[in-house]
């Protein structure tokens, strides 16, 4: 409504609008913007809808601090490298030790991350986080069972 009313000056000082307005209107009239923001309502308003969006906010903290968690599971997607692994560890308990890991993360993923959650007016997607996470993790899992296989056929 504020724009709208604005825009109205623009029209009104149109040149081919001028023989149609001239001597009707005054420039020297409040300004719509002026009005409304020394209104108490507009104020109480205003300040109620900032604190229901802040308060929104706040609720959804604990959402954010469940996405946080699985951080260390970004960090992993974002820099493991599956043939860098692989040369440098070959023995049964660093296989172990990757697939607990890359397990217990496969849980974290589902139970922390929501596909959706909203609060107010605020909506907080984890879809496609959750998605390429957990993809991800399983992907390494696929080239840990291969190896493993791999492993088994050398030794025996």
């Amino acid at each position: 409504m504020q724009s709208v009313t604005e825009e109205v000056s623009r029209v009104i000082s149109h040149p081919d609008f001028h023989q149609f307005i001239h001597g009707l209107i005054s420039d020297s009239g409040p300004r719509f913007r002026a009005i409304v923001e020394r209104s108490e309502d507009y104020s109480e308003v205003k300040a109620t809808i900032q604190a229901r969006i802040s308060q929104d906010f706040g609720d959804l903290q604990v959402a954010v601090d469940k996405f946080a968690a699985c951080r260390e599971v970004d960090d992993f997607d974002r820099q493991f490298v599956f043939l860098d692994w692989k040369e440098k560890n070959t023995d049964i308990d660093s296989i172990r030790e990757i697939m607990q890991r890359l397990q217990k993360w496969d849980g974290d993923i589902v139970k922390k991350i929501k596909p959706q959650e909203s609060k107010g007016l605020i909506l907080v997607q984890g879809r496609k986080l959750a998605a390429r996470l957990s993809s991800r993790v399983k992907e390494e899992q696929t080239n840990l069972r291969e190896y493993l296989m791999d492993l088994a056929k050398e030794k025996a």
